[in-house]
């Protein structure tokens, strides 16, 4: 319900990223025991990204990183766990530093996550209580991503991203 609930209120707004773009964007909620992508919006028809709606995201994508950084949740705490066990050399301090960042900058970035030249970035989707209600994630060629939080067009998707969440109650003041 709640995902029906997100594509019917921002369905224009994701169009709009994909536009503004010129990529993929994928909507991916929290379902059972995983993140999961439930629709994708494409500007490139036929191009494989690597997903399709029901894909469960791993802890390293950047859908994962948010749903990591954002987590309050037992549940997700849990995935968090068993996803860091199946990662060798996994470095529980450097991921902490990149929660930190994602909570502060409002994205994460992944290359190449799923499959070689395709990566990605996302943004949360965050109510009233700042509660994660799903991730936006823009889903492109390795060299046409941007890493760059401060870029301008990371920045844009940003602003379109705080006004979806406004639409939950959402406000970044504190």
């Amino acid at each position: 319900m709640k995902n029906n609930d997100l594509v019917m209120k921002l369905s224009h707004y994701f169009k709009e990223i994909s536009n503004l773009t010129n990529m993929t964007t994928s909507l991916a909620v929290w379902l059972n025991d995983t993140p999961v992508i439930t629709n994708i919006w494409n500007t490139n028809y036929g191009l494989n990204i690597g997903a399709q709606i029901g894909t469960k995201l791993p802890l390293l994508s950047a859908a994962g990183k948010v749903f990591a950084a954002y987590s309050n949740k037992e549940e997700i705490k849990l995935w968090l766990e068993q996803e860091q066990a199946k990662i060798t050399n996994f470095s529980i301090e450097e991921f902490s530093k990149e929660l930190y960042e994602i909570r502060s900058k409002h994205v994460a970035f992944a290359i190449e996550p799923l499959i070689k030249h395709v990566s990605s970035w996302s943004l949360p989707i965050l109510d009233y209580k700042k509660d994660l209600l799903g991730t936006i994630t823009i889903i492109g060629f390795t060299e046409n991503i941007p890493t760059d939080s401060s870029s301008e067009l990371v920045q844009k998707v940003i602003g379109i991203s705080k006004e979806m969440s406004s639409i939950y109650g959402y406000s970044d003041k504190d």
